[in-house]
């Protein structure tokens, strides 16, 4: 399950919508733990999720072949499963925190499972999404420590981080 939720991937993310909490609150709190883990089961649903949409092609790669769907150390029912109820129980820590964050959440997911990962394959257009992808986290804990989308240092913030999966992807 671990390897399913990319885990290092998912607590990148959280530490960097962690990051946007405490560049607001100037403080970290239980609500800063709430928004970390938050976001971390929502990001690890989603890579769930990716790795569900391209298990297929997972097979055929050798940095991809020794996930779990392709080595049916897991099934596909077992890892949709685990995969929501992450993005459900992360979403209702988010929740809990403001409906912002929570919307954030559920779109970052969108571009990342909805938008990012059927257009890779097909445009280089994809990278728009998936900047916004990497762009929302910070968002999301701002937000959630009560700071406003429309403050001069998250859009700073999130244009960098934005820019940055340009030559990422």
């Amino acid at each position: 399950y671990l390897k399913l939720i990319k885990w290092r991937l998912s607590i990148a993310v959280a530490f960097s919508a962690t990051a946007g909490f405490f560049l607001f609150a100037g403080e970290l709190s239980v609500q800063t733990l709430v928004c970390f883990f938050g976001v971390f089961l929502m990001a690890g649903g989603a890579a769930g999720v990716n790795q569900i949409q391209e298990r297929e092609i997972d097979k055929k790669m050798d940095r991809t072949a020794g996930r779990p769907l392709p080595t049916n150390s897991l099934f596909v029912g077992q890892a949709l499963t685990f995969s929501l109820l992450s993005i459900v129980t992360g979403g209702v820590l988010l929740s809990r925190l403001g409906t912002l964050p929570w919307i954030l959440g559920l779109a970052n997911i969108f571009f990342y499972n909805g938008l990012y990962t059927p257009l890779k394959k097909r445009t280089i257009y994809a990278l728009l999404p998936g900047g916004l992808v990497g762009a929302i986290p910070p968002m999301i804990g701002w937000t959630a420590a009560g700071g406003s989308l429309g403050h001069p240092n998250i859009l700073y913030l999130a244009t960098l981080l934005f820019l940055w999966q340009v030559p990422h992807f």
